[in-house]
């Protein structure tokens, strides 16, 4: 009897963590959700974290803290201090893969130059940038955007290339990532800009 009625609460408890992950999911969808934070016990966590669609599984920030004990105002402090920790790693991390991308397989772009070139192409994946910088240039014939007016044909200046550059990546479906301070710093020496390719 007493291994049934085991068995049984953890049949209960699997069909709970099922219906929150379900709800979870469609709460995330209706509202456009990159991140998901979950809190608790951490043999609960892994569970739920599994009975969630890929799609939001890969997003998930895990807290092993009981914020549910914690009333509205403190624990929305300590929720964004939690997703605006884990965001900085997230941003470093990406630095990192497109500078090895860039300098390893030869995946990655590095600089407004050949981030532009890349654009052009349609070969950005996902572009990362300082938002800081107010990025300048020219474009070209058959819209081509350029660092710079150099050489003969049609062109013009451009003076708000940063939105250029973001209307580009919105019309190819990259992917966009405006950057932290700290994750900014570290691409300093490529003008604050840099890109993963798509080949």
């Amino acid at each position: 009897m007493r291994e049934l009625h085991s068995r049984n609460e953890r049949e209960r408890h699997h069909c709970f963590l099922k219906g929150v992950a379900a709800e979870a999911a469609r709460l995330a969808g209706d509202h456009d959700w990159e991140r998901i934070l979950i809190a608790g016990d951490r043999r609960s966590i892994g569970p739920l974290v599994n009975a969630l669609p890929n799609r939001l599984r890969q997003n998930v920030v895990r807290d092993f803290r009981h914020l549910a004990e914690i009333d509205g105002p403190v624990l929305a402090v300590a929720v964004a201090e939690r997703l605006a920790r884990e965001r900085a790693e997230r941003h470093l991390e990406l630095v990192r893969r497109i500078r090895d991308a860039a300098l390893g397989a030869g995946r990655g772009a590095l600089g407004l130059p050949d981030v532009l070139v890349a654009l052009n192409d349609a070969r950005v994946e996902h572009l990362i940038y300082d938002p800081q910088v107010r990025y300048v240039g020219a474009v070209g014939a058959d819209d081509v955007l350029l660092t710079s007016p150099h050489g003969g044909g049609v062109m013009v200046e451009e003076s708000r290339l940063t939105e250029r550059i973001v209307e580009r990546c919105l019309r190819t479906a990259a992917r966009i990532t405006p950057l932290d301070a700290i994750a900014a710093a570290t691409l300093a020496d490529a003008g604050g800009i840099a890109a993963l390719l798509r080949w």
